[in-house]
């Protein structure tokens, strides 16, 4: 299992620009249509006798990039604990002093579940009320990217 884990481990920067140019492909996307829809709805009225009301409705649904998003985060965040775990099995010394100089997975672990929690929580009731789904592309995102630069780093320490 660990020489499938190298193999397959060597193409994550690749994968990781990938994802990431997916991701900024679709939030472009997502931003030229609104942007339009807006343009076509006030385009067509020159003369309004009421002035333009504020929208103060945000969407706040989960699209297929938010999932997909939120996917990579996780992700990238299981790729940093396996390497961590792969580094301090080669000889490598943990340099996070949340962690400690030789932390178990168990540790490692709890503390990956209670940063995403926080994540989660900033981004579903700060983020997202306020700026919209596109929130989460971004959020998540940069945190599954955080992470799997340190997976990265991890991997090349010990290799």
């Amino acid at each position: 299992m660990l020489e499938k884990f190298q193999e397959t481990f060597g193409y994550a920067n690749v994968l990781i620009i990938a994802i990431l140019l997916i991701g900024l492909m679709g939030s472009c996307a997502q931003s030229a249509f609104a942007e339009n829809a807006l343009m076509e709805e006030f385009n067509g009225n020159t003369y309004s006798p009421e002035p333009p009301q504020k929208i103060s409705y945000v969407d706040t649904s989960w699209t297929p990039w938010n999932i997909g998003m939120f996917s990579f985060c996780i992700m990238g965040h299981s790729l940093d604990v396996m390497s961590t775990q792969h580094a301090l099995d080669n000889g490598a010394e943990e340099m996070n002093p949340i962690y400690g100089s030789d932390p178990s997975m168990g540790r490692m672990i709890i503390t990956k579940v209670i940063y995403m929690g926080l994540v989660y929580y900033i981004t579903e009731y700060y983020l997202v009320p306020a700026y919209g789904t596109n929130a989460r592309n971004w959020s998540y995102g940069a945190s599954g990217v955080l992470s799997a630069g340190i997976s990265v780093w991890n991997y090349n320490q010990v290799n």
